[in-house]
């Protein structure tokens, strides 16, 4: 395909730090970035909606702005338990 044509000079037999080869490494990586700059992208789009939602918990009561923040790190911290136990223990060939 494309990425053979374009990158197809690069070693695919083994070596130090790459024992799939360098070829393969290069498509992996390139593979996972171009997920993390459209996720990215995504979160800047969204970043003023999240600052005004911010802003509108700040002017809340007390009690109100804890209870908001606690449900949101109480969500992002389950989140990022399944993602520990789901997919960061994975072996690289496997995502």
């Amino acid at each position: 395909g494309v990425f053979r044509l374009v990158f197809g000079f690069l070693p695919s037999q083994g070596i130090i730090g790459a024992i799939n080869g360098v070829l393969h490494e290069w498509h992996f990586r390139s593979g996972l970035d171009h997920y993390s700059a459209l996720f990215g992208m995504v979160f800047a789009l969204n970043y003023p909606l999240a600052q005004a939602w911010l802003d509108n918990v700040e002017e809340s009561p007390p009690l109100k702005q804890w209870l908001v923040k606690g449900i949101v790190i109480v969500a992002f911290g389950v989140m990022f338990i399944i993602w520990v136990s789901e997919i960061f223990f994975l072996p690289k060939p496997s995502y």
